[in-house]
């Protein structure tokens, strides 16, 4: 009789169910009836599906409509700004609670594998990056966490950006990501209305969110790596609000 890691019984398929077998952390069979040797789990007819992944999260600031400013009108964009008037309050000790509160809820509902965008601007400095670190660490045993740092308030114009984000990929940070409510630039090729500082040095934008990204690509593709991955000797993606499209160089 085949020897297995676990076998889950009467998974839901169609209008049956079925027994899946697992060795070594992959799936090795799907049949009904499965004669095989190994602790078990019921499914009771429910449906199974692999590890869900969460493209785009904010761990570093879950959980804090308790303290943002009441906006009654859903439609005024104002976020940033209510969510910046609290950052203050942030500690390491705060940000890895609640950034643990939320990822406990994740695994709960099945998420495996998450992107979390984690904000290093000066007036939060490293805060979110070390505790979400740290919370990566903790819980390597349930869920792969990729941080993406990037800069909320602003890229060139604001003294330090910069430099923490040199910090983070120093430190092993894998992806730097952007936004696209920065001041307007001409510091990078092509700069002008289809674009904005932030967004040519992360150049992961396609059609759907309003801006260009083919006349940029080369020359930020030149900038990601020379500022941020020859300096370090490390490799970096670029990505852009961690919706899967990311670019690596």
């Amino acid at each position: 009789m085949t020897t297995l890691d676990l076998i889950i019984r009467n998974a839901a398929r169609d209008n049956s169910t079925v027994d899946i077998g697992v060795r070594g952390g992959v799936i090795v069979a799907i049949e009904p009836n499965l004669a095989a040797e190994a602790p078990e789990h019921d499914a009771a007819g429910k449906f199974v599906s692999p590890g869900l992944i969460e493209s785009h999260f904010h761990l570093d600031k879950a959980l804090i409509v308790d303290r943002v400013p009441l906006q009654p009108n859903r439609m005024v964009r104002d976020h940033m700004e209510r969510t910046a008037s609290v950052k203050h309050t942030f500690t390491l000790e705060d940000i890895y609670a609640r950034a643990q509160a939320t990822l406990e809820q994740c695994l709960l509902h099945g998420v495996t594998h998450m992107r979390t965008q984690i904000e290093v601007d000066p007036n939060v400095g490293l805060l979110g990056f070390e505790a979400i670190e740290q919370l990566r660490k903790d819980y390597a045993w349930a869920i792969d966490i990729q941080p993406c740092v990037f800069l909320q308030e602003g890229w060139t114009d604001v003294p330090g950006a910069d430099e923490n984000l040199v910090t983070c990929v120093k430190r092993g940070s894998p992806v730097i990501g952007g936004g696209i409510r920065y001041a307007m630039h001409s510091r990078f090729s092509g700069a002008g209305k289809h674009t904005s500082d932030g967004l040519n040095a992360t150049p992961s934008l396609v059609a759907g969110v309003g801006y260009q990204l083919m006349p940029h690509l080369e020359f930020d593709a030149r900038y990601v790596y020379e500022r941020y991955e020859q300096p370090n000797g490390v490799d970096v993606e670029a990505s852009h609000w961690g919706l899967g499209l990311t670019a690596r160089y």
